[in-house]
């Protein structure tokens, strides 16, 4: 049986609103469990790759609010380990206007009942981090984001390098950013040996295709969400294992485990938190535009956006309460547009050719 391990997980279009994902793992285990996703109950089953799509969508809206302070804690784990892994996070610190208050050094601050925001564990139960704010959305008294790699349990640092690579890699997804993509124009999704992958994952895991399609074909599928050109030596590309490849580490499309945050990463993360919230702002208008083009494409309806542009305002005002989300639409007289809850987005009216539905990001 081919070796399953160091395989780049593969749920990270799963996680609206706060389904937590494992890359990159040396043990490949499921995510902790999740209620049924609200993209899931917007959208439903439909095309293949459908809900996945929108929630990766949804995924670009889960920034902190740039210039502010998130806290972090840890669980059980020793003062070295501890000191090592804010080392490390702050490495994307210096090109991002955002500060993650970890404590009082030497110790940090350790998790108790006063719920930190990023919740930091070393257990063996893989390497995942809930992406952004969705770490807020969920119960405060468990881990976030969990380091198995080279983290002995968090009592003893084994081996430093795979330990650096896997902090900085779940720290990104900490701070919202996503999985680089491989090349859009690559046609990847040819290149893996697809039956072999769906015998390999049915012995080992116990997935059928189905989940095998959810949880990994929906990465090559989906389109590619990264704002800079595409980067292979990301820190955040997913890397699949050779053997999944038709031709090997051949491949054109095969991507080894990269180690530092690269220079494109640092572009990445500093569109995304710049010096104003003015420039955030700027940022998610982008975002929303890019939203709409994506669900337009996919054939979502105006009713189907409606609901989807009152889970992204609900996602952005969660860690950025500055901002807020209209929706516009032409259909304003009894068009079927409701707005219920503390969230709702504000509607007015605009021409939106036909009834569509538009996104705005707007301060409050």
């Amino acid at each position: 049986m081919a070796n399953l391990t160091r395989v780049a997980l593969i749920s990270c279009m799963l996680l609206v609103p706060a389904v937590a994902h494992e890359v990159e793992g040396r043990k490949f285990t499921l995510p902790p469990s999740a209620t049924q996703t609200e993209t899931s109950q917007i959208v439903g089953d439909g095309k293949p790759f459908y809900p996945q799509i929108v929630e990766g969508v949804v995924d670009n809206f889960k920034l902190w609010q740039t210039g502010s302070t998130v806290t972090a804690c840890f669980f059980e784990s020793s003062a070295v380990v501890r000191a090592r892994f804010v080392s490390v996070a702050n490495e994307w610190l210096a090109y991002a206007k955002l500060k993650i208050d970890f404590g009082i050094e030497p110790s940090y601050r350790t998790c108790d009942a006063n719920a930190s925001q990023i919740r930091i564990a070393f257990e063996s139960k893989g390497n995942w981090s809930y992406v952004g704010s969705d770490s807020i959305r969920v119960d405060l008294t468990k881990p976030s984001l969990n380091i198995q790699d080279g983290a002995g349990n968090g009592q003893v640092l084994i081996d430093q390098l795979s330990f650096r690579a896997t902090v900085l890699h779940e720290m990104g997804h900490a701070l919202a950013l996503q999985h680089e993509h491989q090349s859009p124009e690559a046609g990847c999704e040819d290149e893996l040996k697809w039956d072999v992958i769906y015998a390999a994952f049915q012995t080992e895991y116990g997935w059928d295709k189905s989940k095998v399609d959810a949880n990994l074909r929906s990465l090559v599928k989906s389109p590619r969400f990264r704002t800079t050109e595409y980067d292979p030596k990301s820190i955040m590309h997913y890397s699949f294992p050779g053997w999944m490849f038709t031709a090997g580490e051949g491949s054109k499309c095969f991507v080894g485990h990269n180690k530092d945050i690269s220079e494109l990463d640092k572009k990445a993360i500093a569109i995304a938190y710049p010096d104003s919230p003015k420039g955030q702002m700027d940022y998610l208008r982008s975002r929303g535009d890019f939203a709409q083009q994506v669900l337009t494409d996919l054939g979502v309806t105006s009713q189907q956006k409606e609901r989807i542009g009152a889970l992204i305002n609900k996602t952005v005002v969660t860690a950025a309460p500055g901002f807020s989300i209209s929706i516009t639409a032409s259909n304003c007289s009894g068009g079927g547009i409701t707005t219920s809850g503390s969230y709702s987005p504000v509607f007015s009216c605009a021409d939106t050719k036909g009834g569509d539905i538009n996104y705005i990001i707007n301060s409050k």
